[in-house]
């Protein structure tokens, strides 16, 4: 019968694109909607969205009604695009164009492979392969812009290789198009990560080839989809300059591309971050590529050639063994070696540093794993392999037990405890009653089980604990409820998510600007209500006393995470604030030599 299945389903590889993008659909849509938002980046997010929808301004995006030009507004449009088509604001479809964008990603990388291969298997293997790594698995379900530009990026740099090798007109406008609107997504970086990568691979090329066109030929055709793609750009940035002005373009791209590669990274993360980043972030399948390097560099001779059956193969760790012997797979290797390295090397060099960085690269290193990681999957050695999962399996197996037994979890219904733990402990149960030959033939559909027993108990055991312990929407409506209807004003570093859920609830919010503090001081307002984050901003409650004694604090909002202070302010003192016209990249610093000054600071 799965024979049967497989046959009917991966004969065709519409049919087995089909599939694997609706199981990517799948196990990124279980329990979206369940979390809470968990970085106020996903807040602020949604916040724009939300802010497009009812100010009808698609080109200054704003934030609290403050403009905000810290990232290009791709992201923001379709998800405002998203808020209006379903008229409801939640996480769940705050989180969909990720998840969209995700099921895109995955339809390029198979038929990037197919159209290089001509083998469904292996393209079915190679998305399977980025579904299934650990950073793709986070990011799905994330209303970030990561997914969005990893996406378009990874488009972008696929089709400037077919671009270079066929010259073909369709690829010519895809490389434009999508190199336009990565670059509408999160700016310049995908400048850099595909001219850092392509121009040392056509200079290697040219060096080895004895047609010494090589690198005009193709050079010619990506500087022409360069320029269409600059001309698309520049017809969102020359409106955009002239309502905010050019040179706060220019600033905000000193503050957020220039400014994160020479400052100093006070993450005291080194030049080798990204190499545990990438190990970390491609699991399981940077073990294999791992396993294959050390066992051709050192342990090789200490094999003998393995003998395999006629059913054996078939198996897609033996193709892959052979994929390099044909010339154009064997250039997209070294195009893809090169992409990465050298996407690696700069974001090494680079100071501002963060995991989900180097996401545009991680498809480059998957496609290394699937040309170089075939030999860790031969039998002699997946033994080893397989003795792992089904001792981890037989150890999740009678963790679930115990934890179902002796353990409760506050706030986790007894109904979605028995959903998680039970899928999980059917998984590892088909894992430990399968065959070594069987795992090994199918090996992707494993990995893809575990990750969706992961996804699962995620969704509906550890999000609800989660929530429980560390909700933001109790001190929303504490908040709101203290307020009365009255506005309420942040500065910059305020953790959002609190403003979204109380948003949600009505309550208005605001940040402050220079304009704003213009604006309220025009209109008679004599106080406003502040709030500050203890851990980012309780130096500015020292400040505010500074110049106004009158300066009251209504009320300290305690949580987990991060407590609040709700403060009562005199619009008179809000100039001394000093807060900048544009969202800072980072918060503000205190003032420490005045609050030395006057004995203030603790």
């Amino acid at each position: 019968m799965l024979k049967n299945l497989q046959n009917y389903l991966f004969t065709n590889p519409y049919r087995a694109c089909v599939v694997v993008a609706s199981w990517t659909f799948l196990l990124s849509i279980i329990g979206l909607g369940n979390q809470e938002f968990i970085r106020h980046t996903e807040a602020d997010r949604t916040l724009i969205a939300w802010e497009i929808v009812e100010g009808k301004n698609f080109l200054v995006p704003t934030l609290l009604g403050s403009d905000i030009l810290t990232k290009p507004p791709l992201y923001y449009w379709f998800s405002a695009l998203t808020l209006y088509l379903t008229n409801v604001d939640s996480e769940f479809y705050a989180r969909l164009p990720s998840v969209f964008s995700g099921v895109l990603f995955v339809i390029f990388q198979f038929f990037t492979w197919y159209r290089i291969s001509k083998s469904i298997k292996i393209s079915a293997t190679a998305s399977l392969a980025l579904v299934h790594s650990v950073l793709f698995f986070i990011l799905i379900a994330s209303a970030e812009i990561d997914m969005l530009f990893g996406m378009l990026t990874y488009v972008s740099i696929g089709s400037s290789f077919f671009l270079m090798e066929e010259r073909n007109s369709k690829f010519l406008a895809l490389f434009a198009l999508s190199t336009c609107l990565a670059f509408l997504t999160k700016g310049p970086p995908v400048f850099f990560f595909l001219l850092g990568g392509i121009l040392p691979y056509l200079l290697l090329r040219t060096l080895v080839t004895a047609d010494k066109g090589f690198y005009k030929q193709r050079l010619l055709f990506l500087i022409f989809g360069l320029i269409a793609s600059v001309v698309l750009v520049l017809s969102w940035l020359i409106p955009l300059g002239q309502i905010v002005g050019f040179s706060e373009l220019l600033e905000r791209f000193r503050e957020e591309v220039l400014r994160r590669v020479v400052n100093y990274s006070e993450r005291e993360r080194g030049s080798f971050f990204y190499f545990g980043a990438v190990i970390a972030n491609t699991l399981p399948w940077s073990i294999f590529l791992i396993i294959s390097m050390l066992s051709s560099l050192f342990f090789i001779k200490n094999f003998k050639k393995d003998n395999i059956s006629e059913v054996e193969s078939v198996a897609w760790p033996n193709i892959f063994s052979k994929l390099c012997s044909d010339p154009k797979i064997k250039e997209f290797a070294i195009f893809h070696t090169i992409i990465f390295l050298m996407g690696f090397l700069m974001l090494s060099v680079a100071q501002g540093k963060s995991s989900r960085y180097c996401f545009p690269i991680l498809p480059s290193f998957i496609n290394l794993v699937i040309l170089f990681g075939g030999y860790s999957l031969k039998p002699v050695i997946f033994k080893w392999f397989i003795r792992f999962l089904k001792t981890f399996s037989t150890l999740a197996v009678v963790a679930g037990v115990v934890f179902f037994v002796f353990s409760r979890l506050d706030g986790v219904d007894f109904g979605n405890l028995i959903l998680g733990l039970g899928v999980a402990i059917v998984v590892n149960i088909i894992i430990l009653m399968s065959s070594q030959r069987t795992i090994w033939k199918y090996f992707p559909i494993y990995i893809g089980l575990v990750f969706f027993a992961v996804r699962v108990c995620q969704s509906y055991i550890y999000v609800p604990f989660r929530n429980h312990t560390r909700s933001v929407k109790n001190l929303s409506t504490e908040l709101v409820a203290e307020l009365g209807g009255k506005p309420l004003y942040t500065v910059e570093a305020f953790e959002r998510w609190t403003v979204y859920y109380a948003k949600k609830l009505g309550l208005k919010t605001f940040r402050l600007s220079p304009e704003k503090i213009q604006t309220l001081k025009s209109d008679g307002t004599t106080n406003i209500y502040l709030l500050l984050d203890y851990d980012e901003e309780a130096w500015r409650y020292y400040q505010l006393l500074i110049y106004s004694p009158s300066t009251e604090l209504i009320k300290v909002f305690p949580h987990p995470t991060s407590s609040i202070y709700l403060l009562k302010v005199p619009v008179s003192i809000l100039d001394n604030l000093k807060v900048l016209l544009e969202f800072p990249t980072h918060p503000s610093f205190p003032f420490y030599s005045e609050l030395e000054s006057r004995e203030l600071l603790k």
